[in-house]
Formats: structure tokens, C-alpha cells, sequence
């Protein structure tokens, strides 16, 4: 698959609503609104409501717990996580996505299966790239869903490098309630343009994944003004 990495291929802008009328009167070839990432409505915040009080082993880790600068996303350093699965009986792999919530940076890394102990490998080889204080300056806090594979959050948030520090706060949205992860889940959904929904996770290699990675992170945002995540963040995390 041809990844283009390097942004918008010329100067030419048009806007989304311009785009999706010239899709609905046939202008564009071979495509309709079925076939866009975003074709269909989301559900309202409020469809779940029923559903959003979560049963967390300490009230302090509830989302509505969260510092509000993570809330306003005034400042860099506060994530989203989450596991994209394989297809049943298509094998135990899983990649672990992690999204930026005000630049919308992506990092995405390969697990052998979805569990506590492999998301706590990829926290551990991250902190050791980064150093502990990088660490801790760039994952501030992570919020996840109620996922297995995140409960042990006191091992995640534990330096595998000095055991007495703390590297990260995480945090659980309410069950049923995926638009608490927002930034997160529609960046699964653009990883699925690259890796359908029912795949074999372990059919993608660790260097297809990466590729992804760098088109998400290269990949203009409007909400950034045009520019990619890695043009608003301004510097390179080196993971």
C-alpha cells in the first residue's frame, strides 16, 4: 500500500461541504458517502446517558477526576488509549493506539495479545526511550475505557526504571460512553482505512504499522488549521 506522507500533494483547498456535494452529485468517480470514513451520523453524547456511572476500584480514577486542563485541552501531554482487536479466530494480536488530545498525535505499537501485562511492555520500552522525566512530561495522564487490559493501572503508572516514582495518571471514561475517547476512536477509525475491521492483526508487519503512523501524524488536520500533528506539535517524540 502507497502511504503519502508528505501532506496536501498542492496548494489547492476546498471545503469539506463543497467536497461532500460534489460526492453527492456524482462529480467524483466511483465514490459516495458510504464509502467515507466518516459517512454515517454518531450517536448523540446523550444516547448512553443510562449507562455512564462506572464501577472503578477508586473514585479518583473516574474521568469526571481529571484535571480540567485535560478537559479545556489547553496543554500537550494528556492521552487517549485503546486496543483495536483482531477478527474472531483470526489470532490473539491486537495494536494498542495511544491519541494526543490536543494535537491528536498518534503512536501506535503491535502487542502479541491484548492484555494487562503487554500494555504494560509497551509503557515500559516507551519510558525507556524517553527517560523517566520525558516520560512523565509527555504522558501526564491517559484515559482509557474499562478494558482488562488497563485495570492494573497502578503498574502502568508505575516507572519501571525507579519503582518509588510515578510516571502517569490514568484515568477510566464511563462504560458505554466511547465519545469520552473521542480523539482516540475516530483515529481507530482511520487506522481501519489500512487495517479493515475482522482482520488478522498479525498479518500487518511492525513496519506497515509504523507507516500508519506517520500518515496519521502527517495527515492535515482542519481542527489544526491545515497543519499535521506533527507540524502543530513543533518537535519530534522521537517514538
Amino acid at each position: 500500500m502507497f502511504f503519502n506522507t508528505h501532506g496536501w500533494p498542492s496548494a489547492t483547498r476546498i471545503s469539506t461541504r463543497t467536497l461532500y456535494q460534489y460526492i453527492d452529485l456524482g462529480c467524483i468517480e466511483h465514490v459516495s458517502r458510504n464509502q467515507l470514513p466518516r459517512g454515517k451520523a454518531c450517536p448523540h453524547k446523550g444516547f448512553y446517558t443510562k449507562h455512564r456511572h462506572s464501577r472503578l476500584k477508586s473514585a479518583e480514577k473516574s474521568i469526571s477526576s481529571r484535571p480540567q486542563e485535560v478537559e479545556d485541552r489547553s496543554s500537550f501531554g494528556h492521552w487517549e488509549i485503546d486496543c483495536i482487536v483482531s477478527g474472531s479466530g483470526k489470532g490473539s494480536e491486537a495494536l494498542l493506539t495511544l491519541t494526543e488530545r490536543r494535537y491528536r498525535y498518534e503512536i501506535i505499537r503491535k502487542l502479541p495479545k491484548q492484555s494487562a501485562r503487554e500494555v504494560q511492555k509497551v509503557f515500559n520500552s516507551l519510558e525507556r526511550e524517553l527517560g523517566t522525566k520525558r516520560f512523565r512530561e509527555t504522558f501526564q495522564t491517559i484515559t482509557a475505557d474499562n478494558g482488562s487490559e488497563f485495570m492494573r493501572y497502578d503498574l502502568l503508572e508505575k516507572s519501571c526504571i525507579n519503582k518509588h516514582t510515578k510516571r502517569t495518571s490514568i484515568y477510566f471514561a464511563h462504560p458505554y460512553s466511547s465519545w469520552e475517547r473521542g480523539s482516540n476512536e475516530r483515529m481507530n477509525g482511520m487506522i481501519r482505512r489500512f487495517i479493515p475491521k475482522g482482520s488478522a492483526i498479525k498479518h500487518y508487519s511492525k513496519q506497515f504499522v509504523m507507516q500508519i503512523q506517520e500518515w496519521l501524524n502527517n495527515y492535515p488536520r482542519r481542527i489544526l488549521g491545515g497543519l499535521s500533528a506533527g507540524e502543530a506539535l513543533g518537535f519530534s517524540l522521537g517514538v
